[in-house]
């Protein structure tokens, strides 16, 4: 029910994920990425601890190959995991336990791995490969969602998809892109419109945390259009508030029917939403729920 994929830029050392499933939120479990290091999948029963301890072997200096052999070895649950590693090298690996739902699909090639599970047919992580093998040149995001597409493309999973997610590292301990649709009919568009809104940012972004006075200068969003329910003028005169407190049978000092009254607009709003469309006249409204309009003899008193 996920297929997903991993890759490297050559070009700027950048390392990537991209992945998308039929569950909820798949960007807080599947990828994981390290600048400098390289970038890990796990996914099937997904178990997220497995990401970070591929990741700590390839740091420790084992291969993307020792790195999952070592990792397979120690995990007593592994025949329920399917799993790809990336290095810093462009080196791969891949692994697929025996519990693994059919029908899979995996594929490795320059600077990249895909796979998946609980596919249509098995030409997904091909299709991925294919893809993203295609342009070295255009930027590792681009690249990555072309080809996650490109698996959708040639038959992608059973299931409906619901969730997807972009990581990308560069040099720094923070991502250089971290976009995920957590739930959402078409999440692979959507994470293709956030990536477009989001590239010509990307750059900026790690400008303003790490050179902070070369960052372009911040041109806020325009305001707001003002709407109705941004407004909390109360349509209740303290005349016919003060009659409401004495119908009310409380006893209030003038400091307490202050306060009460600054958040009486908020009070207004919700009875006007269990009135409906349609006020019932005063006299026909429940015991919980009335106008409180004074009579001109309260209102003197």
């Amino acid at each position: 029910m996920t297929f997903s994929m991993l890759g490297r830029c050559a070009r700027t050392g950048q390392f990537g994920a991209v992945v998308t499933t039929s569950a909820i939120a798949v960007g807080t479990r599947c990828p994981f990425a390290r600048a400098g290091v390289g970038a890990a999948l796990t996914q099937h029963r997904t178990d997220p601890r497995l990401g970070p301890a591929l990741l700590d072997l390839l740091a420790g200096g084992a291969t993307a190959a020792q790195a999952m052999a070592q990792l397979v070895a120690a995990t007593a649950d592994r025949d329920w995991r399917q799993l790809a590693l990336l290095d810093r090298h462009g080196g791969t690996a891949i692994f697929t336990g025996a519990n693994v739902r059919a029908t899979v699909s995996a594929a490795e090639g320059v600077d990249c791995a895909a796979l998946g599970n609980i596919l249509r047919n098995d030409q997904v992580a091909p299709a991925m490969v294919a893809s993203f093998t295609a342009d070295a040149a255009r930027p590792l995001a681009d690249r990555l969602l072309r080809a996650i597409l490109a698996g959708e493309a040639a038959g992608g999973e059973i299931a409906a998809l619901q969730s997807a997610a972009l990581l990308v590292v560069d040099r720094e301990r923070f991502p250089y892109v971290d976009l995920r649709v957590d739930d959402h009919t078409a999440p692979l568009a959507e994470l293709a419109r956030l990536w477009a809104l989001y590239a010509p940012l990307a750059d900026d972004y790690v400008l303003r945390a790490t050179a902070p006075t070369q960052a372009a200068t911040y041109l806020p969003p325009p305001p707001r259009p003002e709407r109705p329910e941004d407004s909390m003028d109360t349509k209740t005169t303290p005349a016919d508030f003060a009659a409401l407190i004495r119908r009310a049978g409380l006893t209030l000092t003038e400091a307490q029917t202050a306060e009460i009254y600054a958040g009486w607009p908020y009070i207004e709003r919700m009875l006007e939403r269990l009135r409906g469309p349609s006020p019932r006249p005063r006299e026909a409204e429940p015991a919980h729920i009335f106008v409180p309009q004074a009579t001109d003899a309260e209102a003197s008193r």
